[in-house]
């Protein structure tokens, strides 16, 4: 089963977009602990050291710039975590 379509991404996104207000970006702190299950300050400091699981930047120069995650980038990292789980669940059921 493909769960990662691009119609099912572009989906996600949309679900996404009508989640946060509609923005191209949502900021890191925002997005942290429902998907990503870490607190905020956990959340940038994997940032600052790029050891999230997807890219996020900072729009402006400063270091005081908010981390952000582009929606179209969040909807595919969900959209591959179900994939990945779907497909362990699926191994098991054959398993059993």
């Amino acid at each position: 089963m493909a769960l990662n379509s691009p119609n099912q991404i572009r989906i996600t996104c949309d679900l996404l977009r009508e989640q946060f207000g509609q923005p191209i970006f949502v900021r890191l702190e925002e997005i942290s602990e429902i998907y990503l299950g870490m607190n905020s300050t956990t959340a940038k400091r994997r940032a600052s050291e790029g050891a999230l699981p997807f890219p996020v930047t900072r729009l402006g120069d400063s270091q005081k710039s908010p981390w952000v995650v582009r929606i179209s980038t969040l909807a595919a990292f969900i959209e591959q975590k179900c994939q990945a789980d779907y497909n362990e669940w699926s191994k098991a059921q054959f398993m059993n």
